[in-house]
């Protein structure tokens, strides 16, 4: 293995005091705040740092508008980044940073990054399931939580062009799998050393209504134990006076079909949505990559069903063979 997931989203956004008090109550855990920055970081060790958007340090913007202007991958070992690094440089620009974190430019554009990262352990407090079938809980309640505290960053969601040719550079350059297609929509794709459903989605912009469509960011997942504690954030974001639903917008909490995933998207003043997700699907090797009609994919149930899945579609899924589909 060499890339094991996300170490860092770099924000770029319009109002920095804003978006640190979201991610401040969101639950994230502020390290450092300055003029110029703020960093939070979540318990495995992955970190979102927060910058203006003209802020000289970011990369050149490849869309308008706040959210994650770079992504940096965490890398397991010296070796394996040497080697990633190698294979870059045959046919783009990599530039290091004295800690080491090497900057480069996917072929779709989009500005990435690789770092070594040493993955700390997490904590979790998930509680057992009681069913009329089985009680695994006997004489106890369920936590009580008071906040959420998302323990890693799942996933990162961008809209491309090409959602094929965004997950072949992953794939052929940097080893990622691919996990699931969804027709129409795009590709999920999780790194070499994650047993995430998936790490990244490429979503195909020109899905989209022509209002909404356009290239850039759409979204950061952030793992949580259970329902009870995004549903705790979900709360307490709006008693601290954050809107959770955004009309017309995202669905806010649901079950994803593809990946199993519970999910709570909250729109996010740093750019797209913040997901509070939980209970995701854990792949290996052994996976086999699926097809999916769109809307079966999309989700088992959601809270408030939008007018498009009220509607009957096609309960289709079926293998995928990425060498057929070439």
């Amino acid at each position: 293995m060499a890339i094991l997931g996300v170490a860092k989203a770099v924000y770029g956004v319009d109002d920095l005091e804003k978006c640190t008090n979201f991610f401040n109550d969101y639950g994230l855990n502020l390290i450092e705040k300055t003029s110029e920055k703020t960093l939070f970081e979540l318990e495995d060790g992955s970190q979102v740092v927060l910058r203006k958007k003209d802020d000289p340090s970011l990369p050149k913007a490849w869309f308008d508008g706040n959210g994650i202007k770079e992504t940096i991958w965490a890398v397991d070992t010296q070796e394996s980044m040497d080697r990633l690094i190698a294979n870059l440089q045959t046919d783009r620009e990599v530039r290091r940073d004295n800690d080491g974190t090497a900057h480069f430019i996917a072929d779709d554009g989009m500005p990435q990054g690789l770092t070594i990262f040493r993955k700390r352990s997490i904590v979790s407090a998930a509680d057992e399931i009681n069913t009329p079938a089985k009680a695994a809980r006997v004489n106890r309640n369920r936590t009580w939580r008071k906040r959420a505290h998302p323990k890693m960053i799942s996933h990162v969601v961008f809209q491309v062009e090409n959602p094929q040719l965004s997950y072949d550079f992953f794939k052929k350059r940097l080893g990622f799998r691919l996990s699931d297609t969804q027709r129409k929509l795009g590709c999920y794709a999780r790194a070499d050393g994650s047993h995430e459903h998936h790490n990244i989605f490429f979503f195909n912009a020109n899905y989209l209504p022509p209002h909404v469509r356009k290239l850039g960011f759409n979204h950061t997942a952030f793992a949580c134990d259970d329902i009870d504690e995004m549903m705790v954030g979900a709360n307490y974001l709006e008693r601290k006076g954050w809107a959770t639903r955004r009309p017309g917008g995202f669905v806010g909490l649901g079950r994803h079909r593809i990946s199993s995933a519970l999910f709570y998207y909250i729109p996010c003043p740093a750019g797209g949505h913040a997901e509070y997700l939980a209970d995701q699907d854990y792949l290996d090797d052994s996976w086999m990559p699926r097809d999916w009609e769109e809307n079966f994919g999309g989700s088992v149930w959601v809270h408030d069903i939008p007018e498009h899945l009220k509607k009957d579609y096609s309960w289709d899924m079926q293998l995928f063979d990425e060498d057929a589909a070439k």
